[in-house]
């Protein structure tokens, strides 16, 4: 409810997708998989600031199906912004 409440908290969180300091991406992408994981509000306003675009950068960056562990989250916060959500679905 306090990141729904803040006019640029997703706005930031998405950011951090793009941080060069691998820590601070990796802990961010963390969060926004706890985030979306039930809440279709901030499924639908993360998946309208570019997060798969962001997601798909980081999983070739890291070495697309070679990658680890990052690679899963990444494939893991897709997974959890398109379940049940039809509108990020089309």
């Amino acid at each position: 409810e306090g990141i729904l409440a803040s006019p640029l908290g997703i706005s930031r969180l998405i950011d951090l997708l793009d941080d060069k300091r691998e820590i601070i991406r990796n802990e961010g992408l963390l969060l926004l998989i706890k985030l979306t994981s039930a809440n279709a509000d901030i499924q639908k306003i993360v998946a309208f600031e570019s997060a798969f675009e962001r997601l798909f950068s980081i999983i070739f960056d890291e070495g697309s199906i070679d990658g680890g562990i990052i690679v899963q989250d990444c494939i893991q916060l897709m997974h959890n912004l398109l379940r049940y959500n039809a509108s990020n679905q089309v």
